[in-house]
């Protein structure tokens, strides 16, 4: 073989394996740029207090768009209240947490029996926003059309929906201001309807 033809398969070879260098250099600089990161090992419903079997880690590349809490925060975690709905394995955020409990000071839980009918078509979950508006009590044959409502409606947010009774009622926690601790208490008392609220536009 020529030695010209030699010279130009050596350069070859040397430039080839300069590249693969070059190319595995940058798969271990970029795996070493990944951090390890708290996500939400199951499903976990807005209200919930987190326990070390609600975490788990995950190596993630960081991103400045994307607030992630470090594996090395989660004894701090643990204790710590969802204040969002997280899927298993969603990345925890600091705002999706809070540090008190639910109810949170100047708050209160109160338990309302919704009817069948009382409630949207697709159901109340964990987080949702409503209008609880008390009914008045109607006599036995009255039709829906003479149902008024008694007092005035209050907002309130859903901590969790309970299983169906036999007549197909459930009973709904929800959190309210303690402000509204008078009408919260007649209207655990008796009749209402739950209306789902929008997000603000």
């Amino acid at each position: 073989m020529p030695l010209r033809r030699r010279w130009w398969l050596l350069a070859l070879s040397v430039a080839l394996a300069a590249a693969g260098a070059l190319s595995g250099y940058l798969v271990i600089a970029a795996a070493d740029e990944r951090a390890e990161v708290l996500v939400a090992a199951r499903d976990v419903a807005w209200g919930t207090r987190l326990t070390d079997a609600d975490l788990t880690t995950a190596m993630l590349t960081p991103d400045a768009a994307v607030p992630m809490i470090p594996a090395a925060e989660r004894s701090r975690v643990v204790g710590q209240t969802a204040m969002a709905a997280l899927p298993s394995g969603s990345v925890l955020a600091p705002g999706y947490l809070a540090e008190q409990p639910v109810p949170g000071p100047g708050e209160l839980l109160v338990g309302l029996r919704g009817e069948p009918g009382a409630l949207p078509a697709r159901g109340l979950r964990a987080g949702d926003l409503v209008e609880v508006v008390p009914v008045a009590e109607t006599s036995p044959g009255a039709s829906s059309a003479e149902v008024s409502t008694s007092e005035a409606g209050f907002q309130a947010r859903v901590t969790g929906v309970g299983a169906p009774d036999a007549q197909g009622a459930v009973t709904v926690d929800v959190v309210v201001a303690a402000t509204m601790e008078e009408r919260a208490a007649i209207a655990a008392a008796g009749q209402v309807v739950f209306v789902l609220v929008g997000p603000e536009g």
